[in-house]
């Protein structure tokens, strides 16, 4: 319908004008609510960068507090390692001063020592000189009694030879010197080949469990100690003590003695019950 009246051409003008003004109003609302919403995302914007702006204080803020912190902390730390390490060499100091000491005092005691030994062996040599220089002179003590005995006894034998006589018990001194010495030798190379002769005869008994296999016992008799050193065992004069115990070198030998003798008593009836067993 173009309009009642005419040719319809003012309701199409008023059409137009209406449908120009609706375009124009929804411009208007669509400029209007775009710029709130650029108001609204400006202030969101702008709240954003405020709490991100606040957010970076905080955290500059821990932070700083953490380097301030941290700062403390290795202060802290610096003045104990400081502080420990002071007491350390405090303490080292006193271990070495301590070990100095001890160090000064085991010298001490060494030097103390070694001076104590030095005047007892200076004591010892002092009592050996005088004991050799009291058997000096009971040597010659008794040679000059010897001496003037037999002075005494060429004078009244009406003998002018007293020098002869002299050097005849010079010599017979000497003479009985030496024979004492060489039956200590004699003695001491007894003893040695009675002590390896019994070591072979006990390790000839423990190498063979059979006795009877033992072939060294037969060959030797029940005095297979030295004859000699028997002898001259009988001829030494004893050295005991005051109270007259035997010398520990002829207790020593009668013990060895009295267990060879019980040892081939056994090894020679082992060795008759062998031969018996035999037969």
């Amino acid at each position: 319908d173009d309009g009642a009246d005419g040719d319809g051409r003012d309701g199409r003008g008023a059409r137009v004008n209406f449908h120009e003004q609706m375009l124009r109003r929804r411009e208007q609302l669509r400029a209007k609510r775009d710029a709130h919403n650029d108001r609204v995302a400006q202030r969101a914007r702008e709240r954003e960068e405020a709490t991100e702006k606040k957010i970076r204080q905080v955290r500059d803020r821990a932070r700083a507090t953490q380097k301030e912190q941290r700062k403390v902390e290795e202060a802290a730390a610096a003045k104990a390692r400081a502080e420990r390490r002071k007491a350390l060499q405090a303490k080292q100091e006193a271990d070495e001063k301590r070990l100095a000491t001890a160090a000064e005092r085991r010298a001490s005691a060494v030097a103390k020592l070694e001076e104590r030994r030095k005047e007892l062996e200076e004591a010892q040599l002092r009592v050996m000189m005088e004991e050799a220089e009291q058997a000096r002179i009971a040597r010659q003590q008794v040679i000059d009694q010897s001496v003037a005995d037999t002075s005494v006894a060429f004078r009244r034998a009406g003998q002018p030879s007293l020098r002869s006589a002299f050097d005849d018990a010079k010599r017979e001194w000497v003479e009985g010197a030496r024979w004492e010495a060489e039956r200590e030798e004699v003695l001491a190379e007894a003893a040695a080949r009675e002590r390896k002769w019994m070591h072979n005869y006990r390790r000839k008994l423990e190498y063979h469990e059979d006795a009877a296999a033992v072939s060294m016992a037969p060959r030797y008799p029940a005095a297979c100690l030295s004859p000699v050193r028997d002898e001259l065992t009988a001829q030494r004069r004893p050295r005991a003590e005051s109270n007259g115990a035997p010398t520990a070198l002829t207790a020593r030998q009668l013990k060895l003695e009295a267990a060879f003798r019980k040892r081939q008593l056994e090894v020679q009836r082992e060795a008759a019950a062998h031969d018996q067993l035999l037969a």
